[in-house]
């Protein structure tokens, strides 16, 4: 009867998460059929313009307008927590199925996807940019979080420089620790050699691109072999400054991808207020053009 009991209780506790999963994969497929369906109506209703010999371009690109002041809303909601604009990841389902509109009604109203002229080639090539960073966020925002929480270290962002410190602080004791007398000859040249530029240096470039561990197993093999030649307590010191390359490179890890994440949001937003300012001198120049 108690087995029976916890079966219960587990199944109970289990059908809240399916019925979750199950919610969101249906408003994933509502929201592609809806933004598919959007993309249909307005493609058939700029062809009966065409068809009435009616100025096409004039609607799509107000229509191309609209789409970008609402995915520029999304900065916006993210400075106003304290109104009832209902969840940023409702705010961001919208942000990513409008870009997909956008994308669509942008090829429809444009003759060409790079523009003749300077002008007219800058916008293109600002909001096919603005696309491709747009692309790359939904990666990264999807990638990026589950690799830091599989990382043991989770230091503020705004903390890391200072646990860097730390780290820099302990290698210099370890090395202050060492005397000839107890063998530690290798491993002060070691740690003079690679290990102390190792913890005073920051986060390299490629680093923040690219995290990589090819640093970290080059240092850790390095001291391995020359544990092979230490004992008491320079082996001792040793493994101290292995498990401190470890956790330095966790944290760079963590800061690399951090790195990415936050330069990515800054340059998107960036170039999506550059891109609104230039359509609407665009519309500004077309509208003027329709009045003469």
């Amino acid at each position: 009867m108690a087995g029976e009991t916890m079966n219960q209780i587990t199944l109970e506790s289990t059908l809240p998460s399916r019925w979750k999963a199950i919610s969101m994969r249906r408003r994933r497929v509502f929201a592609c059929v809806a933004t598919l369906l959007a993309i249909e109506l307005f493609w058939c209703f700029n062809q009966f313009i065409l068809g009435r010999l009616g100025n096409a371009s004039l609607f799509s690109g107000s229509v191309l307008l609209a789409c970008l002041f609402m995915l520029v809303a999304i900065g916006a909601r993210r400075r106003l927590m304290m109104l009832p604009l209902r969840s940023v990841s409702t705010w961001l389902q919208i942000h990513l199925y409008t870009g997909i509109f956008a994308c669509a009604v942008f090829v429809i109203h444009v003759p060409r996807i790079i523009a003749n002229g300077w002008f007219e080639g800058i916008l293109s090539w600002l909001f096919i940019t603005v696309s491709a960073s747009g692309i790359y966020g939904i990666f990264a925002s999807r990638t990026i979080p589950k690799r830091l929480t599989a990382v043991p270290t989770q230091p503020r962002y705004d903390r890391i420089d200072w646990h860097r410190d730390q780290y820099r602080k302990a290698g210099a004791g370890i090395f202050e620790s060492l005397t000839s007398d107890n063998g530690g000859d290798g491993l002060e040249d070691f740690y003079a050699r690679q290990l102390q530029p190792y913890f005073e240096s920051g986060l390299p470039l490629l680093f923040r691109i690219q995290p990589n561990p090819r640093r970290r197993r080059a240092l850790l093999a390095e001291l391995g072999d020359l544990k092979r030649y230490l004992s008491g307590d320079s082996l001792d010191a040793a493994n101290r400054f292995s498990a401190l390359v470890r956790h330095r490179d966790e944290l760079d890890y963590h800061h690399g991808l951090q790195w990415k994440l936050r330069s990515w949001v800054i340059i998107h937003a960036a170039l999506s207020l550059v891109l609104v300012v230039w359509a609407v001198v665009h519309a500004g120049f077309a509208f003027v053009m329709l009045g003469r």
